[in-house]
């Protein structure tokens, strides 16, 4: 379905994340100046990352264009710690400054835009900036459509991804980009983030023209950020093996564990994801992994770290326990290989698995063979084998 739009032309209502910042760029030639663009959406939603595009598009087509960030109108830390107001909701920010701006930037005037440092003293304004009139002004921000603004905004947009998505790419980027934990990270996003997203920001989905899909990509994104590689072969044994048949192949036992592991599912989750709390020895862990294509190894990008009860619980409020698969595992040594023996009962099953850590394919082969090890070769977690 398509909608008309000022200025004459026409938009379609959803559009995909690659294609927008020139379709939207290209039509804007036949706008009545100055424009107001709004680009609202959740954190981690690639808002910003699509404002920039399309204000780079808008630049190479020879628009006089400047881009603001709704994060200078942030009105402070202690502000917000006076009144009880967290950063993610719409309270903390001077929204009426941002309106009375937009409409003197509308009219031909000048604005003295505030610059806003999270740093100094934990966040607080620093100084001012110039900003004069332009033939487009693109704004970002999570309360970009906020009812407060919307009036002020011609093309309204909301960039949509979903909570699985928002909550994967903040771990990321956030343990790159900040001193957080990552542990801190997940805590904050699950107790206050997506709260505060499904209270104030989802609602403004409403109030746009155009809709961005812009979805988590678990191939091609957890590379980019530089997550960590798990690399595995994996075997659905024919028959159990024993301590001593492995040792007596001069491999070294290191350990014997039970891993009591909690899989859990959430909307937007795509096949080969794996988001996973184990529990092991009194400690509890939070895993998430994703998986890469290989013509022979299981190969995933992952990231993991200790968690609380707290966490585990806060992580049950917005993800799906599947299912839970206690596993009881042997692992050892042998030629610098880290391999174990597991043995999984569910449901009336015994079953047993060996797995292999490590890049060398060659190596990992050969101690197959060595070994004597016969049965499937499997690129499946146990969550996709036992789902």
């Amino acid at each position: 379905m398509k909608r008309s739009y000022f200025g004459g032309f026409v938009i379609p209502r959803m559009l995909q994340i690659k294609d927008a910042p020139s379709i939207i760029a290209s039509e804007l030639i036949s706008g009545n100046f100055p424009i107001i663009i709004l680009v609202a959406g959740g954190s981690a939603s690639g808002k910003t990352t699509f404002a920039n595009k399309l204000v780079e598009r808008l630049q190479k087509l020879s628009f006089d264009v400047i881009l603001i960030s709704m994060d200078d109108y942030y009105i402070g830390k202690e502000y917000s710690e006076k009144y009880g107001y967290n950063f993610d909701q719409p309270e903390s920010i001077d929204i009426l400054m941002l309106k009375r701006h937009l409409d003197d930037l509308k009219k031909g005037k000048s604005i003295n835009k505030p610059i806003y440092s999270f740093i100094e003293e934990g966040g607080k304004r620093v100084g001012y900036e110039k900003i004069n009139p332009r033939q487009i002004i693109v704004v970002e921000g999570l309360f970009a459509l906020n009812r407060k603004l919307t009036n002020a905004g011609d093309l309204k947009i909301f960039v949509k991804t979903n909570c699985h998505g928002r909550f994967v790419r903040r771990i990321m980027r956030d343990s790159k980009r900040t001193t957080w934990s990552q542990k801190d990270i997940l805590g904050y996003f699950l107790s206050v983030v997506e709260p505060m997203h499904i209270n104030y920001i989802d609602v403004q989905e409403d109030n746009a023209d155009i809709i961005i899909n812009n979805p988590y990509d678990p191939i091609i994104e957890p590379h980019q950020a530089g997550c960590n590689k798990e690399k595995q072969i994996k075997v659905i044994l024919d028959s159990p093996i024993s301590i001593d048949e492995v040792q007596k192949s001069g491999a070294e036992f290191l350990a014997h564990t039970i891993q009591e592991d909690h899989y859990f599912i959430g909307s937007g989750q795509l096949e080969g994801e794996v988001v996973r709390i184990r529990r092991e020895q009194g400690n509890l862990i939070f895993t998430y992994k994703a998986l890469e294509i290989d013509n022979e190894m299981r190969i995933k990008h992952k990231f993991e770290f200790p968690i609380s009860e707290q966490e585990r619980g806060d992580v049950e409020k917005i993800f799906k326990e599947r299912i839970t698969i206690v596993k009881i595992r042997d692992i050892f040594v042998l030629n610098n290989l880290i391999f174990s023996l597991d043995r999984i009962v569910l449901e009336g099953k015994d079953l047993h698995f060996f797995e292999i850590r490590g890049d060398n394919i060659k190596e990992a082969k050969n101690l197959l063979k060595k070994l004597n090890i016969s049965g499937e070769l499997t690129r499946q977690s146990y969550f996709e084998i036992f789902s």
